[in-house]
C-alpha cells in the first residue's frame, strides 16, 4: 500500500474550479476532464473530483496526479 501523504492546501480549491471550468466544456492540454462522482465510502455522501482521461497506444488510462491518492 502507498504511504499516504497530505495533499496541498490549494488542491480542494483548484478541483473546484477545475470542475465548474469542465462544466463551462473548457479543455486542459487538448483533453476533456471528466468529473468523478462516488459515494464517500463512510459518509456515503458524493464526492466529485476532476479527472482527465489520458490516450496511450489506443488505450484510455486515468493516471494518478498525486501520490498515495486513494481513488486510483
Amino acid at each position: 500500500m502507498a504511504e499516504r501523504i497530505k495533499p496541498p492546501w490549494w488542491l480542494k480549491p483548484a478541483n473546484k474550479v477545475f470542475i465548474r471550468m469542465s462544466k463551462l466544456g473548457m479543455k486542459f492540454g487538448g483533453e476533456s476532464p471528466v468529473v468523478l462522482t462516488v459515494p464517500g465510502r463512510k459518509s456515503g455522501k458524493p464526492r466529485s473530483t476532476p479527472i482527465t482521461p489520458m490516450n496511450f497506444e489506443g488505450h484510455r488510462y486515468v493516471v494518478g496526479g498525486f501520490p498515495g491518492a486513494d481513488w486510483v
